[in-house]
């Protein structure tokens, strides 16, 4: 059998794209940190959960348009501060290594 192994391309964009995360991890812990508390709430219950922006506004005793407000201007935020990378489509790779 001849030519390059598709395995291989693939575990060679595995690694980049961690070398890339651990060089935007201190850019997004200082964006995170930059964002107001119910920002950065709304932020990280969407990024890290199953949760619908129905169950985060019950959750912080918020309305769901506050959800959807705060989530869009948490993102620009983050997109601003990461040289445009949103946040949320981010791998989970690039939060946890």
């Amino acid at each position: 059998m001849t030519g390059a192994d598709p395995a291989a391309g693939s575990a060679d964009e595995g690694v980049a794209d961690r070398v890339a995360a651990q060089g935007t991890r201190p850019r997004l812990a200082d964006a995170l940190r930059r964002l107001n508390r119910g920002q950065r709430d709304v932020l990280l219950l969407t990024a890290s959960g199953d949760l619908s922006p129905a169950e985060i506004g019950t959750a912080l005793g918020i309305a769901t348009g506050t959800v959807h407000s705060r989530l869009s201007r948490a993102r620009t935020r983050m997109r601003e501060a990461l040289g445009g990378i949103d946040p949320l489509d981010m791998g989970e790779e690039q939060f946890h290594g």
